[in-house]
């Protein structure tokens, strides 16, 4: 008798053990998938609420384009992408999303003749870029300037330039 418990209890808790590691396992594969789904989707949707703002910077020879984008900010369609941020996205991207959305709104074009952007919203499209990578990617060491320095090649006159004018 006792040789059937030294042979069978170990059979038993390795079967037990094995189980348990195979449903955890699969558990795990499950989450990661859906980690990775959700991933997808925001991205897609964080594309499509950055679009507009991309067109405003690639606006800066074409005042028709800003129209364009700014009227792309105001549509039924952008507002319903805004809506699927504050379901999926992250805490930052929603709270620099409603900054920016705010701030066009007061200001109710927030771009210049030229159809450039004013400082502010320059800024606060910076803040909203830099959260969604981190929201994307996590780790970053790249800041909300970092961000925008492909877009505005003189950045750093830029910059300089909107401290002078806010002192």
């Amino acid at each position: 008798m006792d040789w059937i418990a030294n042979i069978i209890a170990p059979i038993i808790v390795a079967l037990i053990v094995g189980l348990v590691g195979w449903f955890l396992r699969q558990y795990i594969d499950s989450v990661r998938r859906e980690r990775e789904r959700l991933q997808d989707e925001r991205r897609k949707i964080y594309m499509h609420i950055l679009e507009p703002y991309i067109r405003l910077f690639a606006s800066t020879n074409d005042p028709k384009e800003s129209e364009i984008a700014l009227e792309q900010i105001q549509s039924f369609k952008y507002r319903k992408a805004t809506f699927e941020v504050k379901l999926m996205g992250s805490d930052e991207v929603i709270l620099a999303t409603n900054k920016l959305m705010k701030h066009f709104y007061a200001r109710e074009a927030s771009v210049d003749s030229k159809g450039s952007p004013d400082h502010k919203a320059v800024f606060l499209m910076g803040e909203l870029f830099i959260s969604v990578r981190k929201d994307l990617i996590k780790k970053t060491k790249l800041n909300e300037v970092d961000m925008l320095r492909d877009f505005i090649k003189d950045i750093d006159q830029y910059l300089d330039s909107n401290k002078r004018s806010s002192r």
